[in-house]
């Protein structure tokens, strides 16, 4: 990938392009339809309606959180 930016997600180093959203990983990673979602980006939380104006940038740390039901 020419120009890659390095994000860890959760932790996990991985790469994506320049200009890329906190929207446009979750369409990769398939979870835009998911509910229950909530995005962190460098420890501060990120509401839901910032997330395709929220850009990454080299060495961000995301974290992502998924609510499960269970008891």
């Amino acid at each position: 990938m020419p120009n890659a930016i390095q994000i860890f997600l959760n932790g996990q180093a991985m790469s994506c392009p320049p200009n890329y959203s906190l929207f446009q990983l979750l369409q990769q990673l398939k979870k835009e339809e998911e509910g229950g979602l909530a995005l962190a980006l460098n420890q501060e939380v990120i509401p839901k309606a910032l997330w395709a104006n929220t850009f990454l940038e080299n060495q961000d740390q995301v974290l992502l959180i998924t609510a499960t039901q269970g008891g």
